[in-house]
């Protein structure tokens, strides 16, 4: 089968050199990056990462960049994932690109969508390779046509004025240098330089939201309404996106204004100050509390902020609502309040791990990630930093298991003699009782062979240099 997509694209004024003109402009202007830089790329092997690869290398000795190139394999399309897989990697060979493949073993994890599971995965290990390799960017290929079918997705689901100004042209380490580019201006820069690409077939694929957008409704408007309804959805995104800057602006000045106190997981807030404002400000600084505390606004609903907005304006009793999350707002005389709720009926979590691999943990929020290694060269065993776990492989063995703390719980901490009781650990290292609850502990043959990102048990840390090595990864989501 040949995997290649024909370009049927008019090319008569278009120009390679003006969109390589159009990405420096972008880069510049909005400084992606800084000469020295190290820059990961993720790259899928289809027509945007492809122009945003070659587009890169062609700067990369002009900027002073370092370039690494990583390809995430969800696994949801056999062959044809393991294909693309290759693919990317002889593109990235093929430019003398260092190249990185990451290959998942399971998306499964409680609640959310495939399609948002995979792409938390995703942007974890462009993190997690960024890191390791001292890159300060990440760069992705999204586009400009990426932008307007966003944009018509969150409308008609029901978004807010952030909704509408597209794909953020940088946000924290990630850099989208094709932000400004036309899907056709990619398309005949690759038929001009005669430079292949694969397709993903679920972009073909009507179940999905996005691609109905794509396929159906865009070119519906196009041919009923108006044929140049792309470049007026361009105006109205950054129309949008000038507006939403104001207004965040305005409604974080606001909530400092309005803040009384703040500690860990919790903020109280001047109930009537709150009121005072207008309702456009009041909507963004519930958003930006929420934040704040839970990290996300994801899965707070405009139906929240409107009962939120009522809570505010009614005095007297005490009112309290739950959003996901585990964080409560409440309002009590003068005061609105945003915390985490310290109990949560669903707080109790078992898993086991079968093998090697990638677990996320809705509660808490945290990735763990584990690799065998044959031996502990390289590894300082005696110091290993927060978050990580050196274990003897040989002692702690597949399948482990991970859940929270059950009454009566024992182990022996590193560095002591004898087993104690979990609780008193718990006591003298300070962890708040809200907390305990929800620290996972890592379990092999019914004995903690770790109390994640606090302390391994003396019975499995590693002995002998030349043993083989389980390494466990820890990292707090926040998003």
């Amino acid at each position: 089968m040949n995997h290649f997509r024909e370009l049927a694209f008019p090319l008569e004024g278009i120009s390679v050199s003006l969109l390589m003109e159009k990405i420096r402009s972008t880069i510049d202007e909005m400084r992606m990056f800084a000469p020295g830089d190290g820059v990961v790329i993720g790259i899928s092997g289809g027509p945007d990462s492809t122009v945003l690869l070659h587009a890169l290398h062609q700067l990369r000795n002009e900027r002073d960049i370092r370039l690494e190139a990583v390809h995430v394999n969800h696994g949801l399309r056999g062959e044809e994932s393991t294909r693309d897989a290759e693919f990317a990697r002889g593109q990235a060979e093929g430019l003398e690109i260092p190249f990185e493949v990451i290959t998942l073993t399971s998306l499964r994890k409680e609640g959310g969508s495939i399609q948002q599971n995979a792409r938390d995965a995703r942007y974890f290990h462009f993190h997690r390779v960024a890191r390791s390799r001292g890159a300060r960017r990440i760069a992705l290929g999204h586009h400009a046509d990426d932008c307007i079918e966003w944009a018509l997705m969150n409308l008609i689901q029901g978004t807010g004025m952030s909704g509408l100004r597209g794909i953020p042209p940088i946000r924290g380490e990630v850099i989208r240098p094709l932000i400004r580019i036309r899907k056709g201006e990619i398309l005949a820069y690759l038929a001009q330089k005669n430079i292949p690409f694969i397709e993903d077939s679920s972009n073909r694929s009507q179940s999905y939201l996005r691609n109905r957008i794509r396929h159906t409704l865009i070119p519906f408007l196009e041919e009923r309404f108006n044929p140049r309804v792309n470049e007026a959805l361009l105006r109205i995104l950054s129309i949008a996106a000038w507006e939403d800057e104001y207004l965040t602006g305005e409604a974080e000045r606001f909530f400092m204004q309005a803040l009384v106190e703040r500690r860990d997981g919790m903020l109280r807030m001047d109930r009537r100050a709150v009121a005072a404002m207008q309702p456009a400000v009041q909507a963004r600084l519930i958003r930006h509390a929420v934040a704040s505390i839970a990290g996300t606004t994801r899965g707070l609903s405009f139906g929240h902020i409107h009962s939120i907005l009522q809570m505010i304006k009614k005095e007297g009793r005490s009112r309290r609502l739950h959003l996901p999350g585990g964080i409560t707002v409440s309002t009590e005389y003068e005061s609105l309040d945003v915390k985490k709720r310290t109990k949560e009926t669903n707080s109790d979590f078992y898993h086991v791990i079968q093998e090697p691999g990638t677990l996320w943990l809705p509660v808490p929020r945290m990735r763990l990630t584990f690799q065998l290694r044959p031996d502990a060269l390289g590894l300082d065993v005696k110091q290993s930093p927060p978050g990580r776990a050196y274990l003897d492989a040989e002692r702690c063995a597949f399948p482990l298991t991970l859940r929270n703390p059950w009454p009566g719980d024992r182990f022996q901490p590193l560095g002591m003699e004898a087993p104690m009781k979990l609780k008193g650990f718990f006591i003298n290292q300070c962890i708040p009782r809200s907390s305990r609850a929800r620290t996972p502990l890592l379990i092999s043959r019914q004995q903690i062979a770790w109390v994640v990102g606090l302390r391994v048990d003396e019975r499995f840390k590693v002995r002998r240099w030349k043993a083989p090595v389980l390494t466990v990864e820890m990292t707090p989501l926040k998003e």
